[in-house]
């Protein structure tokens, strides 16, 4: 799995998940598919959390 963070330089509070790569789905294109809308979905959830939007 790649992780990638961003960086915002004079930020006080560093935040971290880790979110499957769907890229890396080798399988159908449908698997393949609802990996990407998973994962989406995942992230979307976390921001809500996180930034309470």
């Amino acid at each position: 799995m790649v992780k990638h963070a961003h960086f915002f330089p004079g930020g006080k509070t560093y935040l971290h998940e880790s979110f499957e790569d769907p890229a890396e789905v080798d399988d159908t294109d449908q698997d393949k598919n609802d990996t990407f809308r998973r994962t989406r979905d995942e992230i979307k959830v976390w921001i809500e959390n996180t930034f309470k939007v």
